[in-house]
């Protein structure tokens, strides 16, 4: 019987209703002619009768499918906790990543991927690191040669910073000869007056 649930109890209703007043109308010699078929009374109230058996069915194996699936829950909800724990003591045994874990059931653990996002961020922490600390690597260092050229801002930048450590340290500027101080003679040379003759 292929029915809702919610029309099962009125058919179920029609059946019984069916079964009991056939007794009551009908004497047991009665025979029917239905859809080709002959039926007696007592034979065509048995066949009515086999809807309710199999609807009976039903509703048993439905309430035991049910209990059998609460069981099963309940079971795994007390056995699975103990089958995770057990995962430790085959990791202590044989690692967390090792492939022995595949043979007890076990997946081996993986190690993390770094998303696109994330190494988009790594790479710019490094790099500016890098040019906080002035870092360069050996390949770096071989491509530096020639003159350092400065632009205005940064050249201005550098005279302030110079300036200011003379201040503090005492020291004098440096001398605009690039660099390379003249020695001073510990006995200077007279100074000869223009048009004078030496003596």
């Amino acid at each position: 019987m292929s029915t809702s649930a919610g029309n099962k109890v009125t058919v179920e209703a029609e059946y019984n209703a069916l079964i009991t007043a056939i007794p009551n109308e009908f004497p047991a010699s009665a025979s029917f002619e239905i859809l080709g078929q002959t039926f007696t009374r007592d034979a065509f109230l048995a066949k009515l009768k086999t809807v309710l058996d199999v609807s009976a069915i039903s509703v048993t194996t439905k309430l035991a499918w049910r209990a059998a699936v609460s069981d099963a829950r309940q079971v795994t909800a007390e056995v699975n906790p103990l089958r995770v724990a057990f995962r430790g003591i085959l990791a202590m045994k044989y690692g967390k990543d090792s492939p022995k874990l595949l043979e007890f059931g076990y997946k081996p653990n993986k190690a993390p991927k770094k998303t696109a996002a994330a190494k988009t961020v790594g790479a710019a922490k490094a790099k500016a690191t890098r040019t906080l600390r002035h870092t360069m690597g050996t390949v770096q260092k071989k491509t530096v040669k020639g003159t350092v050229v400065l632009t205005a801002p940064e050249l201005e930048a550098v005279v302030a910073t110079g300036a200011n450590a003379g201040r503090v340290s005492g020291a004098n500027p440096a001398p605009a000869n690039g660099g390379n101080p003249q020695a001073v003679p510990a006995n200077p040379p007279p100074v000869r007056a223009a048009g004078s003759n030496g003596g």
